[in-house]
């Protein structure tokens, strides 16, 4: 859901609207190639998933559907949305076929999610849902370095605002990016979400 992660595959990606998907729930059991868990949607009755519906250039849908491994890790499928404030939409989503219950995703991966989802200013209390995801650390720095690398740094007053690095906390690791983790102060000094998101 991130928009800067999006735009990193498939630059043409322009923000249609936040949705919501009812009758799917959000998992994260997807067996990714790094053998981590992957997010992806999961019929079932009564529950919603909340999201943001993207248009894409033909090529970049292409693209996209070849790193996301369409036919192999995920099946492309016609799913009805509603739109924030307007009629069902149709859209294509991605269908896990390769799932592992219990698995769970790195840190960087759950940072993706949480930030799109702020970013995208979803119901506060679906972002507080999905921080409570349990997620491990990747044993691999470098690729955790290049995923969370497509943050850019923001700075105000001298300050660095936006990190990349992970921080400890008492509590646990975690990577420290999004606007959330911002003072009201210093948030003050970066752009609006919805010149990034939706």
């Amino acid at each position: 859901m991130s928009i800067q992660r999006l735009r990193a595959r498939a630059p043409s990606a322009q923000c249609v609207g936040r949705a919501l998907l009812p009758d799917y729930r959000l998992a994260f059991d997807k067996v990714g190639l790094d053998g981590s868990g992957k997010c992806h949607i999961v019929r079932h009755t009564g529950s919603s998933v909340y999201g943001v519906l993207f248009a894409l250039s033909e090529d970049d849908k292409a693209r996209l559907d070849e790193l996301e491994m369409t036919g192999f890790g995920y099946l492309s499928e016609t799913v009805t949305l509603r739109l924030e404030g307007e009629q069902d939409q149709q859209a294509t989503a991605y269908i896990a076929t390769r799932v592992r219950p219990g698995l769970k995703p790195y840190t960087w991966y759950k940072q993706h999610v949480v930030c799109g989802a702020r970013d995208a200013r979803l119901p506060t209390a679906y972002v507080s849902q999905l921080e409570t995801v349990q997620a491990l650390e990747d044993p691999d720095q470098e690729r955790a370095s290049r995923e969370l690398g497509i943050y850019p740094l923001r700075k105000s007053r001298g300050e660095q605002l936006l990190i990349r690095r992970p921080l400890r906390d008492a509590r646990s690791s975690r990577y420290s990016l999004c606007r959330k983790d911002l003072s009201a102060q210093a948030s003050r000094h970066l752009p609006s979400a919805s010149r990034d998101g939706c």
